[in-house]
């Protein structure tokens, strides 16, 4: 899936600072859960060994094999030891928490069978909590689709259904509502060429949370996939306002509640998330001016870097607080992919440079001549900075190391306080450029 809009990739890879409790605030976000076309998570099936009696059980099926769905690992586990699964000794081992478990009767499990007949997959599940398959929706599946059409999206062979599991939390039971569709052909490593391989199905979800984060005078949409309803959503992705991907690639941040992250210069932590209000709970981290961390990922203070033009006896200062924006790009003669923009490159420059824009070019070349006979006959009229191609791949360089090129051609936008706003392809970036024109 391909990211379509400017977006805002954070990065906790750093140390952070410890601030008195007087300079945290708590942000409470409203949420809106949503549909989605592609699938967020899945609920995958454990085999059930010791169901209860289930009744309404298609006929005719050659073998059959029970399976369970939870929403809690913790009180599954739980579930487990009291009905003497499972030894006291290694019941305690796991050091689950007791705010994550109860001893109320919940309905925490849904019940599925899987079984073949007539050379059919067959695969039904008690979404309504009754014990009884009679009443419930029998899917059956050609198992002739190659090894390429079973992994290719399997989902989309079965209809849409919605389960209600109950969790508990902190002395509450909460009901989840899911819609989703089943994976009936599920590939296991461990048990390849097993029948437990071959009538194992899972069921996957398709819903993620939106919400809009105010940070000072800045707002960020983001998306948090479903599995925040666990306690642990694997994806949180920040957007700029406004914005909304309609697909997504490799931009996203894996966090756990209670886990720090960083944007704008701002720690933030994913506190809690309230099921009564549909709303999540953010603690927000500023850091002193002094002790801001700098650097050329998105949300940094971009270093401050003063070189002379090539060409040219003047000096130019890359970053750090200015009145305007800067564009930068980093590339070279030797770099296909960079000669390829440059036309493109040569337009947004022509359409968007200005009093408010600057564009600058970080280049890095085996000389300056190199690069100043390429840029005149090219046509490309704004300042570049020179790198060696021996310093610039040093992992110790400024290029490398601050402003974390790694990959040629690369483009990144610094606003007037000298933050990284926005780093992407030219495409995406163009959006952002317009702004910028129109007096952002």
């Amino acid at each position: 899936m391909k990211i379509r809009c400017v977006a805002l990739a954070l990065s906790a890879l750093f140390s952070f600072l410890s601030l008195d409790a007087q300079d945290t605030i708590t942000i409470s976000v409203p949420l809106t859960l949503t549909l989605q076309e592609e699938s967020t998570g899945k609920i995958v099936s454990i085999a059930e060994t010791d169901p209860p009696v289930l009744v309404g059980i298609p006929k005719g099926l050659d073998t059959l094999l029970y399976w369970s769905f939870v929403s809690s690992g913790s009180q599954n586990i739980y579930d487990q030891y009291k009905k003497g699964r499972i030894s006291e000794e290694a019941f305690l081992e796991k050091k689950i928490s007791p705010e994550s478990y109860t001893d109320e009767e919940i309905n925490f499990k849904i019940y599925g069978l899987s079984g073949f007949r007539n050379g059919k997959k067959i695969i039904v599940m008690d979404t309504n909590h009754n014990l009884d398959f009679s009443d419930e929706r029998v899917l059956e599946l050609d198992t002739t689709l190659t090894l390429e059409e079973r992994l290719a999206d399997d989902y989309r062979l079965c209809p849409w259904m919605n389960i209600t599991l109950d969790y508990y939390e902190n002395g509450k039971v909460h009901t989840i509502s899911s819609t989703g569709r089943i994976d009936p052909f599920v590939m296991l490593m461990a048990a390849r060429g097993t029948l437990e391989e071959d009538l194992k199905f899972s069921f996957y979800t398709f819903e993620n949370y939106r919400g809009t984060l105010s940070l000072g005078d800045k707002k960020y949409n983001f998306l948090m996939d479903r599995g925040a309803a666990s306690g642990f959503p694997d994806d949180l992705l920040f957007f700029n306002y406004g914005l909304y991907p309609d697909e997504q690639e490799d931009i996203f941040y894996p966090i756990n509640f209670g886990q720090k992250i960083f944007i704008n210069n701002t720690q933030l932590e994913l506190t809690a998330f309230d099921r009564e209000s549909n709303s999540v709970t953010f603690t927000q981290f500023p850091l002193p001016t002094d002790q801001m961390i700098f650097g050329g990922r998105v949300g940094m203070k971009a270093p401050s870097y003063t070189a002379k033009v090539v060409g040219k006896e003047d000096s130019i200062r890359v970053g750090g607080a200015k009145e305007h924006y800067q564009f930068l790009h980093a590339w070279g003669t030797w770099c296909g992919p960079c000669i390829g923009d440059h036309d493109e490159l040569i337009r947004l420059y022509r359409n968007y440079h200005g009093d408010n824009l600057e564009f600058i070019g970080l280049a890095v070349d085996k000389d300056e001549t190199t690069i100043s006979a390429y840029t005149k006959k090219k046509g490309m009229e704004w300042d570049n900075i020179f790198f060696t191609r021996r310093d610039a791949f040093r992992n110790t360089s400024i290029l490398t190391q601050q402003f974390y090129v790694n990959a040629y051609p690369t483009y990144m936008i610094i606003d007037p306080q000298g933050m990284v706003v926005a780093r992407g392809k030219l495409d995406e970036l163009e959006p952002l450029l317009l702004e910028i024109k129109n007096g952002r």
